[in-house]
């Protein structure tokens, strides 16, 4: 199960037999890897955007748990 929940999100609750409440867990970490994933792209094409872009990364960090 808690391979499932690192590697897919909302997974552990698919694993359980839970999959509605699956539903939005899935939602908002897909969410957010997307965003992560976006912001890093963004200080690869821009070299000179790496540091507001790190400290942006940073914060979602600690406001995600």
């Amino acid at each position: 199960m808690v391979t499932r929940s690192i590697l897919l999100p909302g997974g552990g609750y698919f694993y359980t037999g839970h999959p509605l409440i699956a539903v939005l867990p899935a939602v908002v970490e897909g969410l957010l890897v997307l965003e992560i994933l976006v912001l890093l792209f963004a200080g690869l094409a821009s070299p000179k955007a790496m540091p507001k872009i790190l400290s942006g990364l940073l914060l979602l960090g600690l406001f995600w748990h």
